[in-house]
């Protein structure tokens, strides 16, 4: 795979990151954060939920459906946009 320059930023994020596994619990809760926005993208509400599980914060270059599902939060996953 060729990577873009410009993608080189957000390469060296990663690094930084943890990986983590989608649990059981992660699950559920990203569906009832699917139900209660009316069906965002799976994929945002699992990031939404692993976030408030563990008190963390999403970076993002693209905000708004994540923002949707964090005001269901308690307490409120914070949306960083880049």
């Amino acid at each position: 795979m060729i990577l873009a320059e410009r993608d080189a930023p957000q390469f060296r994020a990663l690094k930084g990151t943890e990986k983590t596994d989608c649990t059981e619990a992660v699950s559920k809760r990203a569906g009832e954060l699917l139900a209660a926005t009316g069906g965002a993208n799976a994929m945002d509400a699992i990031v939404v939920a692993t976030a408030e599980q563990r008190l963390a914060c999403v970076i993002t270059g693209d905000p708004e459906d994540l923002v949707q599902l964090a005001i269901h939060c308690r307490p409120r996953v914070r949306i960083v946009p880049i």
